[in-house]
């Protein structure tokens, strides 16, 4: 039979005082869970909710070697909110932030295909010059690959633009593929995601 000895009567003693303590003095942890809300519930009006647009491209624009190059968009696909002129015909290649906040951008563009090599760079550039975002890509042969860009949050002004550019060194003659009806071939879209 075994005894137990005064240290082991110590450290059984301690334990139930140490379970007391915590029990006692509420330091336990209790999860607390929270109901998710419907989308339409957090949808909020004003200057907190999200305004953007989508737009894309039907026919074929030329790309010069060696220089950045914004696309030209011809078709909204889509507005969050009616009138507020994220893009416009008059001014194809601008995205522009009707309001002040955080944003998302981004874009894709497919080109037409052509036997060659070298470096393709899709970018998010802010008033026509500082680089928000950049992806790049060494092509080995030109095809129907998509190349996409998407960037960060970024902060906008109310009035401030962005624009998809496309910049590579794959020779003369590169343009984008004729993407009426593939709207994902060539697209760019920005959207405000909050104060």
């Amino acid at each position: 039979m075994k005894t137990l000895t005064s240290t082991k009567i110590v450290s059984i003693i301690g334990c139930v005082l140490a379970v007391a303590l915590v029990l006692g003095l509420g330091l336990t942890h209790t999860p607390q869970y929270v109901q998710a809300q419907p989308a339409a519930k957090m949808a909020q009006a004003g200057s907190n909710a999200a305004l953007g647009c989508r737009v894309t491209k039907g026919p074929s624009q030329s790309l010069p070697n060696g220089q950045a190059t914004a696309l030209a968009f011809d078709t909204q696909i889509n507005d969050t909110a009616s009138n507020d002129d994220c893009w416009t015909p008059t001014e194809p290649t601008r995205l522009y932030a009707r309001e002040a906040g955080y944003y998302l951008a981004g874009g894709a563009v497919t080109l037409k295909s052509a036997q060659r090599s070298g470096r393709i760079s899709l970018i998010v550039r802010r008033g026509g010059g500082n680089w928000i975002q950049a992806q790049s890509a060494h092509v080995h042969a030109v095809d129907d690959s998509i190349y996409s860009v998407a960037t960060g949050m970024f902060y906008m002004n109310a009035g401030e633009y962005i624009e998809i550019v496309v910049y590579h060194m794959l020779g003369d003659g590169i343009q984008t593929y004729q993407s009426s009806g593939c709207e994902h071939c060539v697209n760019g879209w920005l959207v405000r995601k909050g104060n």
